[in-house]
């Protein structure tokens, strides 16, 4: 697929994420993936690896289970070839104790026929860290 179209596909898994569309998302998951967010699993569950479209489906129970994002915006969006690159900013709030952060991050999609291969999000865990324990 074209560098464009990789594009397009992952503006729709934003916007599906917006709407709180796993399913679609999930759709666009390869029945092998390597998902990882960076950062330590001690601190959160879905900093765990995840390996297949049911495993990525807890990373986002994982995920909404423990935060509650007021924003959550890309901002910019890059292909080269089989990749995409996407620059964002998020804020939170930890459901458990009410505290907020906020930050900026940075993913990198390779995608194969339209199906997402591997993914890596790349935040500040610190951010994150310093709201769970407040």
């Amino acid at each position: 697929m074209s560098e464009q179209s990789n594009i397009q596909t992952v503006q729709t898994i934003f916007e599906a994420f917006g709407r709180g569309d796993v399913p679609t998302i999930l759709g666009y998951v390869a029945d092998q993936v390597d998902w990882k967010a960076t950062g330590p699993e001690s601190i959160l569950d879905y900093y765990a690896p995840r390996s297949t479209p049911a495993e990525v489906g807890q990373f986002f129970v994982d995920l909404t289970n423990t935060l509650e994002y007021s924003a959550f915006l890309p901002t910019e969006f890059y292909g080269s070839g089989d990749k995409v690159f996407v620059l964002g900013e998020y804020s939170f709030r930890v459901r458990a104790n009410d505290a907020a952060g906020r930050g900026s991050w940075a993913m990198v999609f390779t995608l194969k026929d339209g199906k997402i291969i591997h993914w890596r999000a790349f935040e500040d865990p610190t951010i994150v860290a310093a709201a769970l324990s407040a």
